[in-house]
């Protein structure tokens, strides 16, 4: 039986699809065009985000990670990229001295013992070779030894001793005492012995030109290369055989003959001062041309007092004021001696809101450590971010003398820089300082604990919503108070709001209220006065580092010897 099968042939008609390309294209958030219903992160690329638009177009809009960076108060650069950590440090031999920063500056000057001890501070900036703040420390302690006023040392400026506006102190005016008068040009040999009232003489003495330079003083110039400033103040006080002697010492004996210009100049300076016979109109139009070619301030201020005819001797310190000047000492000591009542006091108060505007240190002995040296402090502040010097200045005073906001604010802001630092013993040192210059009633011991992550102190005066604590730890963290910080209890640190270590027992944060389990303490006893109840106490053990509250590490103890902690051996309540 054959069965014949007649092949199927199937014929397919090729189907073709066309299917019309789909383009993803990438577009940043910026320029994304149309309204966005859907969004959602990307699989498996980081920093890519899927989008769904109202029409249905997918787009793949990428992410640009900013790159945070932190620099520490420890000189360390530390930033993150991904999921990585970079820590970068910082030593002093990489950073020139011209270019470190304020902050390594004020660490290294606490590590080596700058604090409120005025002598050791003017010796260590002797050491760092830091001349402002030397001339601030060795007149704050040559003020030391001079006035004292009901047990506290009194630092008091030439401004206020001629306005008068201390009110232990004379007046400016005395009957007893001839009043200042302009010297004639024909009197100028005898300017220096006019009798001076008891505040020029006194303003002389804290300028360092109390009574005739002796041979010493000005050996002592000489021996520290001021050659210039000796002659002229041998020049002011009617010296002029001294003056030369000075300018020849600062003439070496060249071989050969050789000599530089500045030999040179200084060699027709003594020759100018060795013709001076009295201020004859040829010698006073010579030496006059010879000023404009002369640099040095000193020996230019030398030349105009003897060429003196208008009877003011202010010209002498309008010639200062153009390019290099003389020292501020040395220019209030002439106008003490040698300018009227008025022009001087005029003088004067022009030059306190100089410095005072310019910040300069140096000012100090116009100001003294008065309110209105604060406005300096501030500006200086401003001028060098150096807190530092100024908490140290102002604790001399303040709250001994007078009160100020900023100078707390000051001292606060460095005391919690030295936390940061981790510098405990210098913190230390510094707080008992304050109280013995401070003079008045000693606090009594306190206890604190301090934030693991930050250094921080958790003190009472962190959770309190002061407007000074707040300022000063905005102005060391470089970040606003937040609304939280107001609050008495808190869970995390008031500076860097990381967690506070919990409570073993209870697993409440340090700084929460405490829950009561059924032990019911009376307050009473020395508790109940500032501060929390013992039982509210935050305590640890010594040896594991584990703690809680003092009320329920009690009732734990009452019944186990072991850490309440899980895996932790330690027999706490036997050591």
């Amino acid at each position: 039986h054959t069965t014949h099968h007649t092949p199927h042939t199937t014929h397919h008609t090729p189907h073709t699809t066309h299917h019309t390309p789909h383009t993803t294209q990438c577009k940043t958030a910026y320029e994304a065009t149309e309204a966005v219903s859907w969004v959602s992160w990307h699989p498996t690329r980081e920093y890519r985000l899927l989008t769904v638009s109202t029409s249905g177009f997918v787009e793949v809009v990428p992410l640009h990670e900013s790159i945070p960076i932190s620099w520490s108060a420890c000189d360390d650069v530390c930033f993150a990229y991904g999921r990585q950590l970079i820590a970068a440090e910082s030593t002093s031999t990489r950073i020139l001295p011209g270019e470190q920063d304020i902050s390594y500056i004020m660490k290294h000057r606490a590590q080596g013992g700058y604090s409120m001890d005025m002598e050791k501070n003017r010796k260590l900036m002797d050491t760092l070779g830091d001349g402002e703040l030397k001339a601030a420390w060795t007149w704050l302690a040559s003020m030391t030894a001079k006035t004292e006023r009901a047990g506290h040392h009194t630092f008091p400026g030439i401004l206020s001793l001629l306005t008068a506006t201390d009110a232990s102190k004379t007046t400016l005016t005395n009957e007893s005492t001839p009043s200042r008068t302009t010297p004639s040009s024909s009197s100028v040999h005898d300017t220096g012995a006019r009798t001076l009232s008891p505040h020029r003489r006194l303003c002389l003495r804290m300028c360092g030109w109390e009574g005739s330079p002796s041979n010493d003083v000005i050996a002592q110039l000489e021996h520290l290369g001021q050659y210039g400033r000796a002659c002229a103040i041998s020049v002011f006080h009617q010296d002029i055989p001294r003056a030369i002697a000075s300018l020849k010492h600062a003439i070496p004996i060249s071989a050969g003959g050789v000599v530089s210009s500045q030999e040179a100049m200084l060699s027709l300076v003594a020759m100018g001062l060795a013709g001076y016979d009295g201020g004859s109109p040829l010698w006073r139009e010579t030496c006059l041309t010879l000023r404009d070619a002369v640099t040095d301030p000193y020996l230019r201020a030398a030349f105009v007092f003897l060429c003196v005819t208008s009877g003011s001797f202010a010209d002498v310190l309008e010639s200062s004021r153009t390019g290099a000047q003389m020292s501020l000492a040395d220019r209030i000591a002439y106008a003490c001696k040698f300018l009227g009542d008025e022009e001087l006091l005029v003088y004067i108060q022009s030059l306190a809101r100089q410095v005072v505007a310019q910040g300069s240190l140096e000012g100090l002995l116009l100001t003294g450590l008065t309110p209105l040296a604060l406005d300096l402090l501030e500006n200086y502040i401003n001028r060098t971010a150096d807190v530092q010097t100024a908490a140290l200045l102002t604790a001399h005073v303040v709250p001994a003398l007078f009160k100020d906001d900023r100078a707390d604010y000051w001292m606060l802001c460095y005391r919690q820089l030295l936390d940061v630092w981790q510098l405990w013993h210098e913190r230390a040192q510094l707080d008992v300082s304050r109280v013995i210059h401070a003079q008045g009633p000693k606090p009594k011991p306190q206890v604190y604990a301090r934030c693991n992550f930050c250094n921080q102190s958790l003190s009472m005066g962190m959770l309190l919503p002061s407007k000074v604590a707040r300022s000063a730890r905005s102005f060391a963290y470089g970040r606003a108070t937040s609304p939280s910080e107001k609050k008495e209890k808190v869970s995390a640190c008031p500076s860097c709001n990381k967690p506070l270590p919990v409570c073993a027992i209870c697993l409440l944060p340090l700084g929460c209220a405490t829950p009561s389990f059924g032990l019911r303490t009376e307050d009473k006893g020395p508790w109940t006065e500032g501060s929390q109840r013992f039982e509210e106490w935050f305590s640890w053990c010594q040896t594991c580092r584990h703690g809680g509250h003092a009320k329920h590490l009690l009732e734990w103890f009452q019944s186990h010897d072991t850490c309440p902690v899980t895996d932790c051996t330690c027999c706490c309540s036997t050591l």
